[in-house]
């Protein structure tokens, strides 16, 4: 595998390769975000600490794909933003939650795709980020146990549990079509 040699030139503290690098990356990151979400709110803020972690761990990068590095560290971080904002949640909870924060002008097609994932929006937060990480994202279980912590039995009857409910919503939705 072929290794961008952009990340060499980041590693050296070339700042536009970093922009570069990363800024390919934005919109993947973004649209992860919000699927993982569930709303607009708070995607920003999840972007900037997946880019921080980014380059903080591009040194350990090597020739394993991009977009699973980034992948991975986008579901990492963008699930630990949830869990702390539940506990958060559990103190204060004055944030209106239909508020959008995407002040930045949005990729061709992220609103359409914005669309198609707001089913996902339905789930609960445990089975939604094991569907995306294995449906959406192609995880392998191996990479899922390693996010989430948790044997392959569960993640996979999260899936499963997972698809259950999009149906039935989906048929809802559809008045039973």
């Amino acid at each position: 595998m072929r290794v961008d040699p952009r990340v060499a030139a980041v590693l050296d503290g070339d700042r536009q390769a970093a922009e570069s690098l990363l800024g390919e990356f934005l919109p993947r990151i973004r649209n992860v975000t919000r699927t993982l979400l569930g709303r607009d709110r708070g995607v920003n803020e999840v972007a900037q600490k997946v880019l921080v972690e980014l380059l903080q761990t591009l040194p350990d990068l090597g020739a394993q794909p991009q977009k699973r590095w980034c992948d991975r560290s986008t579901v990492r971080v963008a699930l630990d933003h949830i869990r702390e904002e539940q506990v958060e949640a559990d103190d204060v909870d004055d944030v209106d939650p239909q508020e959008d924060d995407t002040r930045v002008s949005l990729p061709d097609g992220y609103l359409v795709r914005r669309d198609m994932v707001k089913l996902l929006d339905e789930l609960p937060l445990d089975l939604r980020a094991a569907l995306v990480m294995l449906k959406l994202l192609e995880f392998s279980l191996a990479e899922a146990e390693a996010v989430e912590n948790l044997p392959r039995e569960v993640i996979v009857d999260r899936v499963e549990q997972a698809l259950g409910m999009l149906r039935q919503v989906a048929e809802q939705k559809l008045g039973g079509a």
